[in-house]
């Protein structure tokens, strides 16, 4: 057996950074240096010496199931250099600490033969790569999420486009997604067999190039445009919000490069809105009927215009007031009928509306009869009313 007698090779040993251990023929420790106890957390050497190698690095016990039988444990580099007689270079390894936890390290080793050509012993240096091996595995989490947003993004609604800024618009890359969104093939886009200013629609073209040269001529960094439409491939119009970056260079044309996010079910949701409460607001005036709420919790209440319009004032816009103002705007005589039947919904939740005759001030001081219904819409987490909503009606009363 190899014995490191000469104490100046051992005293080497010792000052090394990296860990330096001898393995017998049999596959036991015959010594460690001191880096390599401090890495695998051991205080001694006499606690590495004559422990089997592969057992002390590798700690196939904790390899067992639950239930106690053997899982797959995995190879040993040292033991595979013992049987073969072939060195180790810079080979990446799992050795298990004395505390249980895990070091990755870069192991090198050199098999020492007898004067009859067999290995007598084997000497192993390794390096704590931890990390090296954390920077690895960011990197591989990095990567996949790249990889996932990737996939996100091709399979979503966002297209990217650089486009040069010369007349035509020319289009110099297009995310592959286009297809999907938009139908056209990326290399019809880029080749100039379809060219961007045409699928811009004829209402939005002006709009649209009026915010691309007012952005260049103040010097903006990038710029959102409003939402514009562009042709789809199918003969429809799809809605796009675009997000542009300007990149100005020093010599040659400028270049725009942007997302676009195809909204077209956001815009024409938000159309059908517009247009539902244009129609309900043309009913609302045709039948001479106002809306009011009242937040019980916050004691505010709202009239709409058209509320106000029934009593006489010229108003544009609702008015939002506390409840002691709108009390105050209701006829003395009527104020008591008014609290008794809110107090009745209070009283028994499961009434939850009323209908009232009351008369609301004008702006002339005088009085003008209004019908009102009031429900609750809202309860609280008590069960009391919360926000009351209802309508108002002119009436004519003797």
């Amino acid at each position: 057996m190899t014995q490191l007698s000469n104490i100046s090779h051992w005293q080497i040993l010792q000052v090394l950074a990296e860990g330096v251990l001898g393995v017998d023929h049999s596959g036991q420790v015959t010594f460690m240096n001191k880096a390599g106890l401090t890495m695998l957390g051991f205080d001694s050497e006499h606690e590495v010496i004559g422990k089997g190698v592969y057992e002390l690095t590798h700690r196939p016990a904790n390899y067992a199931s639950s239930n106690g039988t053997p899982n797959e444990v995995p190879g040993c580099a040292i033991i595979n250099a013992l049987e073969s007689h072939q060195p180790i270079e810079d080979q990446d390894e799992f050795f298990w600490r004395a505390d249980g936890t895990i070091l990755p390290v870069c192991i090198n080793a050199a098999p020492i033969f007898n004067e009859q050509g067999q290995v007598e012993d084997l000497i192993v240096a390794f390096q704590d790569r931890s990390s090296r091996h954390a920077i690895k595995q960011e990197l591989i989490l990095q990567k996949e999420a790249l990889q996932l947003e990737r996939r996100l993004f091709i399979g979503g609604p966002t297209v990217i486009f650089q486009w040069q800024m010369v007349p035509g618009w020319p289009i110099t890359y297009v995310s592959p997604n286009v297809f999907n969104v938009l139908g056209y093939k990326p290399q019809d886009l880029i080749g100039g067999a379809v060219i961007y200013p045409p699928l811009v629609h004829p209402d939005d073209f002006e709009r649209v190039s009026q915010e691309v040269e007012y952005h260049r001529s103040i010097g903006s960094e990038y710029f959102e445009h409003k939402p514009y439409r562009l042709l789809h491939a199918d003969g429809s119009y799809r809605w796009f919000y675009d997000f542009t970056v300007i990149e100005r260079r020093q010599t040659g044309s400028d270049y725009h490069s942007g997302y676009l996010v195809d909204i077209t079910k956001h815009k024409e949701t938000e159309l059908a809105l517009a247009r539902s409460e244009h129609r309900y607001r043309l009913a609302q005036s045709v039948a001479r009927f106002g809306i009011w709420e009242w937040d019980v919790e916050t004691q505010s209440v709202y009239w709409d215009a058209e509320t106000l319009r029934l009593l006489g004032y010229d108003a544009q816009e609702g008015i939002l007031m506390d409840y002691s103002e709108f009390i105050s705007r209701v006829h003395p005589d009527d104020r008591q009928a008014l609290e008794d039947a809110v107090k009745s919904v209070f009283a028994n939740p499961q009434q939850d509306s009323y209908t009232l005759q009351v008369r609301g001030q004008r702006p002339d001081g005088g009085w003008q009869w209004i019908e009102s219904l009031g429900k609750v819409v809202e309860f609280s987490q008590t069960g009391n009313p919360k926000l009351f909503m209802g309508t108002v009606k002119s009436i004519t009363k003797d």
